[in-house]
Order: structure tokens, then sequence, then C-alpha cells
């Protein structure tokens, strides 16, 4: 397969964009019809009310707030398992700076998600629904751009890898709630 030019790049990017934008406009032109018809004429009270509640019900036992610090004996381990395997002759050293760089970006969609999830919470219920729909999109716009400027070849494999630790990261949240809720439901 032959190497993607820098103007091929640049015409797929301005595409993908393109559909992007679109989209966007799409669904703003839908949202604000909604809008309209929901304080207009009341159609959606009933159905956003049950949405309330629902949500309501669910963040019940969620409320609890995670702490997190970090210690020095942290940060050396953290060091210690950067540079020791990266001087390593035993180690393919780009495969790990790889595998770092896709931990690092499984640990920012963690702690992004968790914020923008704290935030929207205090707004409520709907806010936070909402706040899923447009991180997720984002996160598809992200990849999306990561593997336009820097794949050549194996764009399903990149794109694989990425959404894999993306996945893991918003995973771990989820564990982490979970935990904490059973916890806050543990203590007597």
């Amino acid at each position: 397969m032959a190497a993607i030019t820098s103007k091929q790049r640049r015409s797929r990017l301005f595409r993908f964009y393109s559909s992007v934008i679109v989209i966007l406009l799409l669904i703003a032109a839908v949202s604000a019809l909604l809008w309209f018809l929901y304080t207009r004429f009341n159609l959606f009270d009933q159905e956003i009310g049950g949405l309330i509640y629902l949500f309501q019900t669910i963040e019940a036992g969620v409320q609890t707030k995670l702490i997190a610090g970090i210690s020095i004996g942290s940060m050396l381990i953290a060091l210690s398992f950067l540079l020791i395997p990266a001087f390593s002759r035993k180690i393919n050293r780009q495969a790990f700076f790889t595998s770092i760089w896709r931990g690092i970006l499984s640990a920012f969609t963690y702690l992004v998600a968790s914020k923008l999830y704290e935030i929207a919470l205090k707004k409520g219920h709907l806010a936070v629904f909402i706040t899923n729909i447009i991180f997720i999109f984002i996160t598809f716009i992200l990849i999306e751009t990561i593997i336009i400027l820097i794949s050549d070849t194996d764009e399903r494999g990149l794109r694989t890898e990425l959404t894999a630790s993306i996945s893991s990261g918003i995973l771990f949240g989820i564990l982490v709630q979970l935990l904490v809720s059973i916890g806050s439901l543990l203590k007597p």
C-alpha cells in the first residue's frame, strides 16, 4: 500500500470535518425543533419527568466523591516503571513508548470523563445525558483526527488500539464509581 501524501491527508481531513459540520448542523436543527416544541407546546413533559426520575434513582447511591492523592512513593514507582524498561535491551522501546502513550490517553480519558460527569451532575440529570453524548462524539472526532494525521497504512489497527485505550479509561471510571458506590452502601 502506498504512503499517503500530505495533500491527501489534508483533503481527507477536510472531507471528514465537512461531514462532522453537516452532522452538527443537523443535530442543532433537530434539537432546535424539539426545544421549540417543548417550550411552546409542552410536548415532552411526561417523558422528561420519567427520565429525571430514572436518573435520580440510579444516582442515589453514587453521590459520594472520590478523592485521589498522589504520594512521592507512587511517583517513584511510576518513574521506575517508565525508566527501567526504557533502557532495557530486552524491550522494544518504540512499542513500549507507544503503549505508555496509550495508557496516558486512557488515564486522561478517565480524568476528563469523571470531571465532565461531576460538572454535569451539578447541572442536572438531563445535562449528564447530553454530556455523555457530546463526550462520545468528541472522542470519535479525536480518534479519526489522530488516525488521519499519523496513520499511513494500518488505520484499522490504530483505530482499534485507540478505541480500546479510550474505552478502558471510561470502563475504569465506571468501575471506580461502582466500587465507591458499593463501599458507601456497605458502611454501617
